[in-house]
C-alpha cells in the first residue's frame, strides 16, 4: 500500500526474507510485546503447552524462554508466522527490543519493555550496601543525561538497558571474571525504570529513568579497604559513563536518525561529596564538572569534545582509564557487532 520494502541483512535469517507489508513485522512483534491486561493469553492454551511458569516468568522478570517465544509466535497461527521464530527474534534483536540472557545455563531472552516499574520509594537506595559478602559504596555523585531540550522517546531507556545487559554478559562469560569473583554470575537487577548491572566483581552501574526527560547514571563499587578491592575503583565510573554515552550514540544513529539531543550534567547525591565545598543540591554541566575535577568522574582526564558528548556526533576524546577497563573505542567496537 505504501510501496515500502523492508530487507535487513545483519543475520542470515534476516537476509532470507524481504517484507512487503511492514504491518506483518509489527503484528509479529506484538505477539510477544503486549500488555497482558489488554491482550491476555488464554490460560488453558498456555497450560496445555506446559508453559504456565514460563509465561509468569516473562511478565514478572522480562525473561522469556525459547519455547515460550515459539509458542507465542505460532499460536492460533494461520501460517503467517510458522517457521519464522528465528527471523522475528533476530528482528527484535536488530531493533534492540530483545537480547540474549547469558547469566545462567538456561537459554533465555531479555525483553526490557515487559519489565515492571520499581516503586518510587525504592528508587534511591542507601549509599552503602552488603552484597555477595562485600561492602559496596555508591558513587557520591550522579551523571545525568538530560533530554529536556526536546524529549526522551518512550523505549529509549529500555533499549539502553538492553544494550548494557548484553555488554555486561560478554564480561561475565570471561574466565578471568569467574576466577576473580569466585561466583558464577552477578545477574542484573532490572525494572522498567531502574537497573543495576554488574560489570565485574567490584563494580555495578545503576541506571534510572528519573522522569520523562532524564536518564541518571551512578556506580556502586567495592569500598576502599575491602580485602577484595583493587586500586582501580576510581576508574569504574569513567567506564560506566563511556558505556552509556556510546550506547546513546548508537541508538541516535541507528534508530533515531540523529534526532536525539541531550545535555550532560553531574549532580551530587548527598552531603558526603568527595569534592570540597560543593553543596548536595548543586548540578554542574559537563564542562564545569570537568574543570572542578568532580569525583569520581574526573580523576585523570584528557580533553573531551563537549559538543560531541552532548550530541553524540563525532566524539573523539575519552576519559583516561587503565588497560584493565574498557575504553570508549572497545565499547564502540562491541556495539558495532549488535
Amino acid at each position: 500500500e505504501l510501496g515500502v520494502l523492508v530487507h535487513l541483512t545483519t543475520t542470515q535469517s534476516l537476509r532470507q526474507i524481504v517484507t512487503m507489508k511492514p504491518q506483518w513485522l509489527i503484528d509479529g512483534i506484538c505477539r510477544v510485546i503486549r500488555d497482558p491486561d489488554l491482550h491476555p493469553i488464554k490460560d488453558n492454551e498456555v497450560e496445555n503447552a506446559g508453559l504456565t511458569k514460563d509465561l509468569s516468568k516473562m511478565y514478572e522478570s522480562g525473561l522469556a524462554s525459547w519455547d515460550l517465544l515459539e509458542f507465542l509466535l505460532v499460536r492460533n497461527d494461520r501460517g503467517e508466522f510458522r517457521d519464522q521464530t528465528h527471523f522475528l527474534l533476530d528482528l527484535m534483536k536488530h531493533m534492540i527490543l530483545l537480547s540474549d540472557w547469558k547469566f545462567n545455563k538456561e537459554k533465555l531472552y531479555l525483553i526490557p519493555s515487559l519489565l515492571k516499574d520499581r516503586p518510587r520509594n525504592q528508587l534511591h537506595g542507601d549509599l552503602s550496601e552488603n552484597e555477595n559478602g562485600r561492602v559496596y559504596l555508591q558513587s557520591a555523585s550522579a551523571c545525568i543525561f538530560d533530554f529536556s531540550k526536546k524529549f526522551l522517546p518512550v523505549g529509549i531507556f529500555q533499549r539502553v538497558v538492553c544494550i548494557c545487559v548484553s555488554f555486561a554478559s560478554t564480561l561475565h562469560t570471561r574466565n578471568d571474571f569467574e576466577i576473580v569473583s569466585g561466583i558464577e554470575s552477578y545477574e542484573p537487577i532490572l525494572y522498567n525504570n531502574w537497573a543495576k548491572i554488574w560489570l565485574g566483581p567490584e563494580v555495578a552501574m545503576c541506571l534510572q529513568q528519573e522522569n520523562e526527560s532524564e536518564i541518571l547514571l551512578s556506580c556502586i563499587y567495592v569500598a576502599p579497604g575491602d580485602a577484595n578491592s583493587s586500586n582501580n575503583q576510581q576508574n569504574y565510573p569513567v567506564t560506566c559513563y563511556n558505556i552509556v554515552l556510546s550506547t546513546l550514540r548508537k541508538l541516535n544513529a541507528d534508530l533515531m536518525g540523529n534526532g536525539l539531543e541531550w545535555e550532560i550534567f553531574f549532580e551530587t547525591l548527598n552531603k558526603h561529596e568527595s569534592s570540597a565545598n560543593i553543596a548536595s543540591s548543586d548540578r554542574f554541566p559537563l564542562e564545569e564538572a570537568k574543570n572542578r575535577q568532580l569525583l569520581p568522574w574526573f580523576v585523570e582526564i584528557e580533553e573531551i569534545d563537549d559538543e560531541a558528548a552532548n550530541t553524540g556526533v563525532n566524539a573523539t576524546g575519552d576519559n583516561k582509564i587503565t588497560d584493565k577497563h574498557m575504553s570508549s573505542l572497545q565499547i564502540e567496537e562491541f556495539l558495532r557487532e549488535i
